[in-house]
């Protein structure tokens, strides 16, 4: 059931990211954390990896797309140096000083899974949604995300 959730919680993190031009990453972990199932320190390598594999599939999928070379070259280039080479970094880094929390594979497996498979689904629903739809959406979005992260600030401030 708890591997349930998490595949939940990324496909549609990355569905509302995709459909409003966010990373999903700006969802997953505050949500995560609210749960309080994991490790803040599991929750932030989990949600890394899943956004470095988010990042991954768009980089090639934007290189398949038909937008004109000469604009969609740089955005492509300038999101992919963006994720979040941090994301990359942060991994690199765990991996070499020996932090890599323990965590199960198929937890990881389930994210990473669920959130290219939420970009995709994200994608083809914001192709077919008014603008307008979209801003409310956006806008929906960011209320709730700032309630999550206040609610996660009184939990860590307890």
């Amino acid at each position: 059931m708890i591997c349930l959730m998490f595949f939940a919680i990324c496909f549609l993190a990355s569905v509302a990211g995709a459909i409003c031009g966010i990373g999903g990453g700006v969802i997953i972990k505050p949500v995560l954390d609210a749960f309080g199932i994991l490790d803040v320190n599991v929750i932030s390598f989990l949600s890394g990896c899943t956004v470095l594999s988010m990042t991954t599939y768009s980089v090639v999928k934007s290189r398949e797309s038909h937008v004109e070379t000469a604009v969609g070259i740089p955005l492509a280039l300038g999101a992919a140096a963006g994720g979040l080479f941090s994301q990359l970094a942060s991994l690199a880094s765990s991996i070499v000083t020996g932090s890599v929390p323990k965590f199960q594979t198929g937890v990881l497996l389930l994210m990473v899974s669920g959130g290219i498979a939420g970009g995709i689904c994200g994608r083809a629903c914001n192709k077919r949604m008014e603008e307008r739809t979209v801003n409310r959406l956006f806008v929906g979005l960011m209320i709730l995300m700032i309630l999550i992260n206040l609610y996660n600030m009184i939990q860590f401030m307890r």
